[in-house]
């Protein structure tokens, strides 16, 4: 496998379970005050624009992704610093956010690069 499909797949791989935490932690997990589906809404949103565009590689989705995806980890630090009781899922969501980060602007690179 070459160094540009396995930092897609682990791109991919981190992009997939940041959803997931999100779904499982304010969908199941954690009570709150506001409507779950609302909190869900609010959150997912923003991480359905790229959906399509990760799935079939695209350089450009993965460079705003890169962008986007900081959103993710200011809110992690948010919670991490501010909610101890959720601070392992905050951790989790840091960790994530990174390695949809790394991954992108990765892959954005190792996909500019033409061998000559």
């Amino acid at each position: 496998m070459s160094k540009v499909k396995l930092v897609r797949w682990l791109t991919l791989a981190g992009y997939a379970l940041l959803i997931l935490l999100l779904v499982m932690w304010y969908g199941v997990w954690s009570p709150s005050t506001l409507p779950k589906d609302l909190v869900l809404f609010i959150l997912l949103l923003p991480l359905m624009f790229p959906l399509i565009g990760m799935l079939k590689g695209k350089i450009y989705t993965h460079a705003w992704m890169s962008m986007l995806i900081l959103l993710y980890f200011v809110h992690g630090v948010g919670e991490a610093w501010t909610t101890p009781e959720d601070r392992s899922y905050a951790i989790a969501e840091i960790i994530l956010s990174l390695l949809v980060y790394l991954g992108s602007i990765t892959y954005v690179k190792l996909s500019k690069i033409k061998p000559e």
